[in-house]
């Protein structure tokens, strides 16, 4: 590299200096670390005054620590069922510790250890510990599994918010036996979501819940018939522009045109442009009268994901018809109706399910988003004709934009 002056050069010189001290302090603090190693055998005493609060799953264990000088943590030792050891470490700068991953509500052996610096354990503590009802258990009790149009809703509360693996089982006439055919990790607090793409034939379905430690709940186990839907024909499909709708964004290509909300590429999409007024309307013709059912939504993702345009609140409107150019309100109940147009339902966009604040998002988040995400329509009768009004943004901005929509509904 050719610097222009020696001004670059001391800069240089500066920087090199700044990593050389940073690696001198860095092999400090590593010399300082390692030194936790002891060659003192000395077996610390054990720790007393131990008390349990029994929790969901678990345990809170509090203790008084030893006045070993040599004292380095305090480890305990069970099993959270037949076969199955759990270690739970905690530094000697806290008195608790907590046990957890229990598969039932019975009384546990704990073995509590205080560890030196040398590994050396001291003479265990043993204490008795009785997990209230385990988390994945809380969350079987609640869960109802209900037939929707083309699949399942799967309903159910969380009231811990923890992460909980929740299994849909399908009995496998050929292979006379239940097959998984859905895993859904959730941390949310309600649990609602849909299984789609079945027929309305009856169907055997099962479900259970694992937790992170390998737990399993029985199986709710029923049979029932979806509900009829079917994807309407993009093909029939048109824009109906009004007079109130969105200014397109018409910089560059694959961004604008409310076309793309239905030409099977989530990487295009309908992009409205300017300074505009809450709430942002987009208007179209579905091509046939029907009863929508439910739709899926796919918002931009990767780095737009839970930002810039993507709507996070939105009303859906219908009308049977000729379209009436009004401006809707920006708040109304579902199913009111407004120069002709119906209220068939008032979505906020699903949170991430990682439980982060956008931005901060996660890559299992990113791909929700580009998976699409299923509203179910709660009402409304047939209509031909869509809008969509949204009336705010993830990023707080004051356009809109959404790149795909397929639409289920009943045109019979």
């Amino acid at each position: 590299m050719i610097y222009k002056n020696n001004r670059h050069k001391n800069t240089l010189r500066f920087v090199a200096l700044l990593m050389l001290m940073a690696t001198l302090f860095s092999c400090s603090k590593m010399d300082q670390y390692q030194g936790i190693v002891s060659t003192d055998q000395t077996k610390p005493d054990p720790v007393t005054d131990v008390k349990v609060n029994n929790i969901n799953g678990g345990a809170l264990i509090t203790y008084t620590l030893p006045k070993s000088q040599n004292l380095l943590y305090v480890v305990a030792e069970y099993n959270i069922r037949d076969g199955k050891p759990m270690q739970a470490k905690a530094s000697y700068y806290t008195d608790t510790l907590r046990v957890e991953g229990f598969a039932d509500e019975k009384e546990y052996t704990v073995k509590l250890y205080a560890v030196s610096r040398a590994e050396i354990k001291s003479d265990p503590v043993e204490v008795k510990v009785k997990p209230l009802t385990p988390v994945f258990k809380l969350l079987r009790n609640t869960l109802t599994i209900d037939p929707t149009y083309s699949g399942v809703t799967i309903k159910g509360t969380n009231v811990n918010k923890s992460l909980q693996n929740i299994v849909l089982l399908e009995y496998d006439n050929a292979a006379k036996g239940y097959k998984v055919v859905d895993q859904h990790y959730r941390a949310d607090s309600t649990i609602k979501y849909s299984i789609r793409g079945y027929d309305t034939l009856e169907h055997k379905f099962g479900l259970y819940v694992s937790d992170k430690w390998g737990n399993v709940s029985d199986t709710l186990v029923t049979s029932l018939k979806p509900l009829y839907d079917v994807l309407l024909n993009k093909s029939k499909m048109s824009p109906y522009r009004l007079g109130t709708d969105a200014a397109l964004y018409t910089a560059s290509g694959g961004f604008g045109p409310v076309e793309y909300l239905w030409d099977d590429n989530t990487g295009t999409g309908w992009h409205t442009a300017g300074n505009l007024v809450f709430p942002i309307f987009v208007t179209f013709d579905m091509g046939v009268s029907a009863k929508l059912n439910h739709f899926v939504m796919w918002e931009r993702y990767d780095d737009y994901s839970y930002g810039h345009n993507n709507p996070k609140t939105f009303t859906v409107w219908g009308t049977n018809e000729t379209p009436q150019n009004v401006t809707l309100p920006q708040v109304s109940n579902e199913g009111d109706v407004v120069s002709g147009w119906t209220n068939m339902g008032n979505y906020k966009y699903p949170d991430p399910p990682s439980g982060n604040k956008p931005p901060n998002i996660t890559a299992s988040d990113n791909q929700f988003v580009k998976d699409g995400v299923d509203f179910d329509v709660p009402t409304g009768p047939k209509v031909r004709y869509l809008r969509i009004a949204v009336s705010s943004t993830w990023g707080g901005t004051s356009d809109g934009h959404i790149m795909e929509l397929n639409l289920y509904a009943d045109p019979r």
